[in-house]
């Protein structure tokens, strides 16, 4: 009943990619129309902890339809916010790239959703902002993707989820986000002078 997706064994070869994420999306469905079904299942700490696995080292395809399904979870129990979550939010994007892209995906998503009292007090400690304009820094660079796939992306794709994400946080966290103004804008100013079409 809880697909391989809601269990995770690390030692199982990876499921295909169509079929897991298909998985995703009904997941996500399940979460956000049924959100009792994981409550009354006790599968909402095992279920979030295999989001978390998929987040961290699934293809690049299967991390972007975990996010929403991670957001839903979360919905259902906003304590998952504290105990796994928090913590990977914090190291995903220490590590830079695409899984920091991913990170700030998991931050905005849940921003916009009932969650956003939680990302809110993360904002509040201070740290995330910083982080988050540091990987907002040189959209001219390029660097592999983890994982399987061996090829190159610019930089300006992870500059763009970054300040999409920081827009959703200065729209649903005012209060949290204003002494990140300054900074936001100093970046932004950066940014506008940068082209991306001379850097082809």
């Amino acid at each position: 009943m809880y697909g391989p997706l809601s269990r995770a064994d690390a030692t199982k070869p990876d499921p295909n990619p169509q079929l897991a994420s298909e998985l995703l999306q009904i997941l996500t469905d399940m979460y956000g129309k049924y959100p009792t079904w994981a409550t009354r299942n006790n599968i909402q700490t095992p279920a979030i902890e295999s989001l978390v696995q998929v987040l961290d080292s699934g293809r690049p395809s299967l991390r972007k339809r975990a996010i929403p399904a991670v957001s839903a979870l979360v919905a259902t129990d906003p304590s998952l916010f504290d105990k796994p979550v928090k913590g990977k939010i914090v190291e995903g994007l220490s590590k830079g790239g695409e899984g920091a892209r991913i990170w700030v995906g998991v931050i905005a998503s849940l921003a916009k959703g009932q969650s956003v009292g939680k990302v809110g007090g993360l904002v509040g400690e201070g740290k995330l902002i910083g982080m988050i304009l540091d990987q907002a820094s040189d959209p001219t660079q390029t660097e592999a993707v983890e994982g399987s796939l061996a090829v190159s992306f610019p930089c300006r794709v992870v500059v763009q989820a970054e300040i999409q994400a920081l827009e959703t946080l200065v729209l649903r966290c005012p209060a949290e986000m204003a002494t990140a103004i300054n900074p936001i804008l100093n970046r932004a100013l950066e940014l506008v002078k940068y082209d991306p079409v001379s850097s082809l």
